[in-house]
């Protein structure tokens, strides 16, 4: 398996710390609904936070270790549905998405989830991981489709991604 950091994990938070002694918290909490759509699929909000208050500097651990930890959370109920918001706050929030893409490639071993990645420039950058097996995929699909059109109308320029 890849190289990680060791996870202390209690109830729905993990955490680790690095080479470089930051220190990085994973938190699982459970919405009523995944953004506005009621499912039926147990829905999980995934929050990672660190102490850093500066750039960190690149360590392959962390994406390593944050990638197992979502595949290992969703390989224990495959109708887990899991949805991620990147902070924006300093227009760094694209990068970010972009991050959790490759530790979602690197980590998809069995090939068996998708990642829908949605983007609107200015708004907000995230992503929901669920199995091919879920039942509710399509609907979750194309409610994010209408919803990326319906800010197009508004002028806001989007992206929707199926990986």
């Amino acid at each position: 398996m890849f190289n990680l950091y060791k996870l202390i994990s209690e109830q729905n938070q993990s955490k680790f710390t690095t080479k470089n002694n930051i220190q990085y918290s994973c938190v699982f909490t459970q919405p009523k609904d995944l953004l506005g759509l009621n499912v039926k699929s147990e829905v999980h909000y995934f929050v990672k936070t660190n102490n850093c208050l500066e750039k960190e500097p690149l360590d392959v651990k962390v994406g390593n270790t944050v990638g197992d930890l979502l595949n290992r959370f969703l390989n224990e109920n495959k109708t887990k549905i899991v949805y991620y918001i990147c902070d924006d706050s300093d227009s760094k929030g694209e990068k970010r998405n972009l991050h959790f893409v490759k530790w979602f490639q690197k980590n998809n071993t069995e090939k068996d989830k998708k990642l829908i990645k949605c983007s609107i420039k200015g708004y907000i950058f995230g992503g929901i991981i669920l199995h091919y097996s879920n039942t509710e995929i399509h609907i979750i699909q194309k409610y994010f489709e209408q919803e990326t059109i319906q800010f197009q109308s508004l002028g806001k320029q989007t992206e929707i991604e199926v990986i």
